[in-house]
């Protein structure tokens, strides 16, 4: 895989990642309105978290490339394995 073709896969990953953020606090903004129960606040929450996760562990790998560090997947690995860990 060439690192065109990764970048790509990454940008669309984060912005599916970022679809998924803007519905899970979305969610959250129309329920605590409504009164639901808190195990359904807390799976919207828990969406949005891994949807922040995931798109931090997609732009991460770019980021470090932009600065011009030689190994960026395993650097952007071992951040993000320390980040959700």
């Amino acid at each position: 895989m060439t690192n065109d073709v990764a970048i790509g896969y990454l940008l669309s990953l984060a912005e599916i990642a970022g679809v998924f953020i803007a519905f899970g606090v979305l969610i959250g903004a129309l329920h605590k309105n409504v009164g639901t129960s808190p195990q359904r606040q807390a799976s919207a929450a828990a969406a949005c978290l891994i949807g922040t996760l995931t798109l931090l562990a997609c732009l991460l790998p770019l980021l470090l490339q932009a600065f011009g560090v030689a190994q960026i997947w395993l650097y952007s690995s071992m951040a993000f394995l320390l980040l959700i860990g």
